[in-house]
């Protein structure tokens, strides 16, 4: 049987090797089911969402219709520029009132435009064109001279994502944490927020879920769901759609203002990090006022870390820094005090994946306007870029000079704010907040 199956296979292949040209040209032209058309593919969008100006909490609601915690108004400056083949718009969230970036490029071959004073958040949309690749950056400055939002609060603007990391802030007496939720797309997200204090993971109401709709902002207050977190990090998963989330820190110190500043999202947790921008005035090692790099390992695994700090001739040696443990979940500072005088970048390697931020520096000795001025360009912590601010330093509290009246007027709960005759500091006093920089450190 084999044998003649194997006789049948030799006959029909000679069969085909005999009239197969024959029988190919007499078959039917086949053609397709539908016709093939050409079809043109816009590039996909580029949004870059930026935050809005500093606001308070609720100027309205201060208990008392005396006081006024905002004297004076916010300015603010956004600008954005695009390079390489693109065309560009700047326009709210919601797609309205947008503005084309200047047609002709700078001699960089940058378009650039500046908004003054925008009100709420802005995106900046960027559709590619045929050319070379766009690049783009922006960026937004608010500046507040008196009132509870007294300071310079500046911070780069950023893609939405599904995953945001923000490393910095604080729910204590005296400070604000504003999270703010921003939804350029053209669907809804679900957004669930996580917060971590130093004593691990906080119990939010609601389980911390938001809708975001699309095209708006939510604006919540942290301290309403996490009060007494004294150093934190929030984490913001969406669903649905891709969000933008930034916090904006501002902090009291009885009566006087400390400042104000932005927390935006950088990289997610990695084993090797990379913090730049701390600056340090030359504190002692156990000064309170001392550059602080913040931790987390968000995992359930405990580790440890390795803490390097680089100056302008490389590695410096700063003890207690050779091996930092990491409990799963506890948000840790570690102090840098004892560096020079100068800017540092930090490095963090960790046998398990953490994010990290850091502070800058801390309060001032100075008797004199001054700027504080940090850099964090591929650090993830409090703030990322360039900014400045000028805050003032508190009266002298010297026996020799006046009683200051104790007062606790933190607008976590503005009922709770009294009107005050203390006097205003004088201008020409000041101080530097200790703001926490970069918000989470950059992944190598």
């Amino acid at each position: 049987m084999t044998t003649g199956a194997g006789v049948v296979g030799i006959v029909a292949l000679g069969a085909v090797a005999a009239f197969g040209g024959d029988v190919v040209d007499r078959l039917p032209a086949q053609q397709p089911a539908v016709p093939v058309q050409p079809v043109t593919v816009t590039p996909a969008e580029d949004v870059v969402v930026c935050p809005g100006p500093a606001r308070l909490t609720d100027p309205e609601a201060v208990g008392d219709a005396q006081f006024g915690p905002a004297p004076v108004g916010t300015t603010s400056t956004l600008r954005a520029a695009v390079g390489g083949a693109a065309g560009a718009s700047l326009g709210a969230l919601d797609g309205g009132g947008t503005q084309d970036l200047a047609a002709s490029p700078s001699p960089d071959g940058l378009a650039t435009l500046d908004v003054d004073a925008p009100t709420a958040g802005a995106a900046v949309t960027v559709l590619p064109g045929d050319g070379e690749p766009p690049r783009v950056a922006a960026s937004v400055g608010s500046v507040t001279t008196a009132g509870d939002l007294r300071g310079l609060a500046a911070a780069s603007c950023g893609r939405p994502g599904v995953s945001q990391w923000l490393v910095g802030g604080s729910t204590e007496i005296g400070s604000s944490a504003q999270l703010v939720l921003q939804n350029a797309g053209r669907t809804p997200a679900t957004v669930q927020v996580t917060v971590w204090g130093p004593n691990g993971p906080a119990v939010l109401a609601g389980g911390g879920q938001q809708l975001v709709s699309p095209g708006t902002e939510v604006v919540r207050l942290v301290e309403a769901s996490a009060p007494e977190q004294r150093r934190m990090v929030v984490h913001v998963e969406s669903s649905g759609g891709l969000v933008s989330a930034y916090l904006q820190q501002n902090t009291l110190d009885g009566l006087v203002p400390l400042g104000v500043d932005y927390v935006v999202p950088g990289a997610d947790p990695a084993t090797d990090l990379v913090v730049a921008g701390v600056v340090s005035t030359g504190e002692a090692v156990d000064d309170p006022h001392a550059p602080q790099l913040r931790l987390l390992a968000p995992g359930d695994e405990p580790g440890t870390a390795r803490v390097v700090v680089y100056g302008p001739d490389g590695p410096v040696t700063v003890r207690g820094l050779e091996q930092v443990s990491l409990t799963p979940g506890v948000v840790t500072d570690v102090p840098l005090g004892g560096l020079p005088a100068g800017r540092y970048g930090v490095a963090v390697h960790a046998d398990v994946p953490v994010v990290a931020g850091a502070r800058p520096t801390g309060a001032a000795r100075s008797t004199r306007t001054c700027c504080t001025r940090s850099a964090s360009t591929t650090a993830r912590g409090w703030r990322r870029g360039r900014s400045r601010r000028w805050v003032r330093r508190e009266p002298d509290r010297s026996p020799s000079s006046p009683a200051r009246r104790p007062a606790s007027r933190w607008p976590r709960s503005p009922s709770r704010r009294r009107r005050t005759t203390s006097p205003e500091p004088s201008s020409s006093s000041c101080g530097r907040t200790a703001p926490m920089v970069g918000s989470s450190a950059s992944a190598r």
